[in-house]
């Protein structure tokens, strides 16, 4: 939300964000996405300079996911991933690598194709999507999917929802595709808390016009 209201307030729109300061805003958070092309070209659009992220650590672990008979450590680098799908799901190794594999082809080829064609305004433009969507090349990757035992998928849905931060879409491809990337698995710790991390838009969005209006208790 914060992201947002600054990207609307520097394209000169009337932006008030109301900022409840809890006690929780100041311990740690995890946060995802942040090594992603897709934000720092939002960070240059922003004019925000990446030293303004100092306050972050990203953690060699990213989070653990435990299962009735498994427990992965899920590493922000795909080498440490794949070492431990082996350990944890041996069977299962080389059907993510190829998994892996084959997003990284399809992500390469279209994915800047598809964010071309977004937002869809016209009915002209909807039909073009869905034509481009029924002849997009993903059979390979369901096949490949269809090979992965049941706690492999389960595993990897899991993680698209804790990196999408939303449901699942039934086909994955496209959430594979903006999530499933070596550099968007990673979390960060914020020294300071969230707080701190807000505050870089905060004066972005003074910045470019728009309003912070914190809320205390006595407002809420």
């Amino acid at each position: 939300g914060v992201i947002t209201g600054t990207l609307l307030a520097k394209r000169g729109l009337n932006v008030l964000v109301l900022d409840h300061e809890g006690e929780g805003d100041r311990n740690p958070n995890l946060i995802t996405g942040l090594n992603s092309r897709a934000f720092k070209s939002l960070l240059g659009k922003l004019m925000i300079p990446d030293t303004k992220f100092n306050l972050l650590q990203e953690n060699p672990i990213s989070y653990q996911m435990i299962f009735p008979k498994h427990r992965i450590d899920v590493a922000s680098q795909l080498p440490a991933l794949f070492k431990e799908i082996g350990r944890e799901l041996p069977q299962d190794k080389a059907v993510l690598e190829q998994l892996f594999a084959e997003v990284h082809d399809l992500r390469e080829k279209y994915l800047l194709p598809l964010f071309n064609q977004l937002p869809l305004n016209s009915h002209k433009e909807k039909n073009q999507f869905i034509k481009w969507f029924k002849n997009f090349p993903d059979q390979k990757l369901k096949s490949i999917w269809g090979s992965a035992s049941p706690t492999l998928q389960t595993f990897l849905k899991t993680h698209l929802r804790f990196l999408s931060r939303g449901p699942l879409m039934d086909p994955l491809t496209f959430q594979m595709l903006l999530f499933l990337s070596p550099e968007g698995g990673a979390t960060y710790s914020i020294r300071g808390g969230i707080r701190e991390l807000k505050k870089i838009f905060f004066e972005k969005i003074e910045y470019f016009g728009g309003l912070v209006h914190p809320l205390g208790e006595d407002t809420m």
